[in-house]
């Protein structure tokens, strides 16, 4: 598998014409509701490998009718940079182990948000996609998620882009965040 990053093939194309071109590291992609964010990460999951990106799209997302365990096998087949020690302490940071015997339609939606978070960090693809990864987390879920997004930010091999409403106020001051790209997508004219 290439790596789309590493030369430097990969310009991924924003609402309104403009290309935005993805060096490793963290990009926030940020705005209000209906402006398109979830729209431009699944077209550019569609558009790259497989194994090159982790994306919130039907091969990235756990679905209800596979155990928990079952998910991680279906990831780490789909990603040869799978890093199964990761996996563990993630899966173990994430609170996760009580419901490795379970069926995902057995989780809460922040369960099944923490197993689609170990997956993503523990893929390793060169381009993760995350589409509000906050959203139903529990307090030392979101500060784990802030501790691994300023890694992601220092990052120098994989890039991670980050699609939410605006940058958490927590993370914007941050002196490891303070290399992050923030683009802001506007509203759609009416």
């Amino acid at each position: 598998m290439s790596n789309p990053l590493s030369e430097n093939q990969l310009k991924l194309a924003l609402p309104l014409g403009t290309d935005l071109p993805l060096a490793p590291g963290l990009t926030w992609l940020i705005g209000d509701e209906g402006t398109g964010k979830t729209t431009c990460l699944l077209r550019w999951a569609a558009a790259l490998e497989v194994a090159a990106r982790f994306a919130p799209d039907a091969l990235g997302l756990p679905q209800d009718n596979e155990g928990v365990t079952d998910y991680f096998l279906r990831q780490q087949q789909r990603y040869p940079t799978w890093h199964l020690p990761l996996q563990n302490d993630l899966t173990a940071e994430f609170g996760l182990s009580p419901h490795l015997g379970k069926q995902v339609y057995m989780l809460s939606a922040g369960t099944r948000r923490k197993l689609y978070l170990v997956a993503a960090f523990a893929a390793r693809a060169p381009l993760t996609l995350l589409d509000q990864p906050f959203a139903a987390l529990d307090k030392p879920s979101i500060a784990l998620l802030h501790e691994l997004l300023q890694e992601a930010a220092q990052d120098t091999q994989r890039a991670w882009v980050v699609a939410d409403y605006e940058v958490p106020s927590e993370l914007a001051g941050l002196e490891g965040f303070r290399g992050a790209k923030v683009i802001e997508l506007p509203l759609p004219s009416a």
